[in-house]
């Protein structure tokens, strides 16, 4: 195989390449393939851009495309970590032309991720984690949340499984926290969590009438109540209109009567009997 050297891609031809905006527009982009191919890391730049924009693009000829391909394939196997993940999303999806083969697709990008690539960590956490997902896998999610914790990623999947009661006990308080520290990160899905009424919802605090009757909010009767707002009420909207209805007017409520003997007096027997029913 002829030195890199012979199929080096100066700055000019890279400038070109990226003004026209496609490999196959420009006569020289053999040379371009070839150079990645034997080592040249301005080459493999420019190819690592362009791989999907080439794929798909039905003008680009097949030696170009399988040249790519090649090059892609080499590149991971030498363990580059943005390689390692193309290849490893290419090959989970099956697009791009490459078959569909989730274990080398796990392979791949938990091998970016341990290199430190962080689309890679993202990109697992997010696969591992879904709720109900044929890829479920909560040791594997916590390993990766753990590895990157303080990230806002990290920090929004494990306050998900926290709000959801997913792998880790349920705690709405730390789900709120964890979630809204990553909206506040600029993490985007996080941002649009936050503003959900459902979230609202779950994260919106204690049953303040009810622990303030029975004194204590993890007494029984305060955790049937919340069973039933978390698992019944919060499932259609008028159940979390009502809730956010509550939250907004039950610390008022208690705050200004909740201390007198009548307002036990009178809702005690009537929560009872709520809780009876729930109970049974």
């Amino acid at each position: 195989m002829r030195k890199y050297d012979d199929f080096e891609v100066d700055s000019v031809v890279l400038e070109r390449l990226n003004e026209i905006g496609g490999f196959d527009k420009y006569k020289g982009f053999d040379r371009v393939a070839m150079a990645a191919l034997c080592g040249d890391s301005k080459a493999q730049m420019l190819c690592e851009v362009e791989f999907m924009s080439i794929k798909s693009n039905l003008t680009a000829s097949e030696d170009i495309i399988e040249g790519l391909e090649t090059w892609l394939r080499i590149s991971a196997t030498n363990g580059d970590p943005k390689a390692l993940f193309r290849l490893g999303e290419l090959c989970m999806s099956g697009k791009g032309g490459f078959p569909k083969d989730i274990k080398e697709g796990l392979i791949c990008l938990n091998e970016s991720a341990e290199l430190g690539y962080e689309y890679a960590q993202e990109e697992l956490i997010m696969i591992y984690c879904v709720p109900n997902s044929e890829y479920l896998d909560i040791e594997r999610g916590l390993y990766w949340i753990n590895k990157t914790t303080g990230k806002p990623f990290s920090d929004y999947w494990y306050g998900m499984l926290c709000l959801h009661g997913v792998g880790v006990p349920r705690d709405t308080t730390r789900a709120k926290e964890l979630i809204t520290r990553a909206a506040n990160m600029g993490y985007d899905i996080a941002k649009v969590e936050v503003e959900d009424p459902r979230f609202k919802a779950l994260t919106g605090g204690g049953c303040y009438v009810a622990t303030c009757i029975y004194g204590s909010y993890d007494c029984p009767q305060v955790l049937a109540l919340r069973h039933f707002r978390d698992n019944t009420l919060i499932q259609s909207f008028f159940g979390r209109l009502f809730v956010q209805v509550y939250y907004a007017l039950s610390p008022v409520i208690v705050k200004h009567i909740g201390h007198k003997k009548g307002f036990r007096t009178v809702l005690k027997p009537l929560l009872d009997k709520i809780v009876y029913i729930l109970q049974k």
